[in-house]
């Protein structure tokens, strides 16, 4: 069985310790630097990708206001895939997650524009992940759905559908 290990960092999980910290970069960088280092080494091999950052984005297209954004800056997610890279084994494939993205919509032109941005700026990402949460009564555009994973390939990412539901009556 190919374990996929979610997640590094995410805005609504983490320790209520970090709550009681100075929130500035000099504090959080060896913090995040130290989690990956720990939790890598600590599954190795055993995990072929990781989900390094998971629903950084808002909505409307903008950054996420999380703790680690706050303390380091907008450039916590390149700096953790950074430690990602260094800590996990090699051929480990790293991945940034979302959910409303499955289509071409505001919150995927800014994943879309990050991703491109960390590449061209050689922060070492291999894959994005695309949650399906989609209700039957409000389908997706099959054909924008298409669009946005062959737009992520020609970046020359992998895509994954890391979640799947298909919600059939009007509620989750």
């Amino acid at each position: 069985m190919k374990v996929h290990g979610h997640v590094f960092f995410w805005h609504s999980q983490y320790p209520g310790w970090l709550n009681t910290k100075t929130k500035d970069r000099a504090t959080f960088l060896p913090i995040m630097q130290n989690h990956i280092m720990n939790v890598a080494q600590h599954f190795g091999t055993n995990v072929f990708a990781w989900d390094v950052v998971n629903e950084a984005i808002e909505d409307n297209g903008t950054l996420r206001g999380t703790i680690w954004e706050q303390a380091i800056g907008s450039d916590y997610i390149d700096q953790a895939f950074l430690y990602a890279r260094q800590y996990t084994p090699a051929g480990t494939i790293l991945i940034y997650n979302d959910y409303n993205v499955e289509t071409i919509n505001v919150k995927s032109n800014y994943m879309y524009n990050m991703v491109q941005s960390m590449l061209s700026r050689n922060i070492p990402i291999d894959a994005v992940g695309l949650q399906m949460h989609i209700h039957v009564w409000d389908a997706p555009s099959y054909e924008s759905i298409r669009q946005n994973i062959a737009r992520f390939a020609a970046l020359g990412v992998k895509v994954y559908i890391s979640e799947m539901d298909v919600a059939l009556g009007t509620t989750y």
